[in-house]
């Protein structure tokens, strides 16, 4: 991965973005959605899966918090941070 963003660097205005929401509100969230577009995932999957992003580090961009914040919130902080 660190190897594509490099290259893509080379040619494009990358940014990278890190979602940060708390373990049981993504669990939430994944049970809530529609899953006709989705590979069905185990609690125990979403674990690992959560376990293994927090070992990744990258210069990330913007963190955005998406525990409480409104989708409105999260454009706004976007447009702010890089513009339109």
């Amino acid at each position: 991965f660190r190897e594509m963003i490099t290259n893509l660097k080379k040619d494009f205005d990358v940014k990278l973005i890190k979602i940060d929401t708390d373990p049981v509100l993504c669990y939430e969230r994944v049970k809530w959605r529609n899953h006709s577009g989705h590979i069905p995932v185990s609690d125990e999957m979403l674990a690992e899966i959560n376990k293994l992003s927090e070992r990744v580090c990258f210069e990330y961009d913007l963190i955005l918090n998406n525990n409480t914040t409104s989708d409105d919130e999260l454009i706004c902080t976007f447009i702010n941070t890089f513009g339109e």
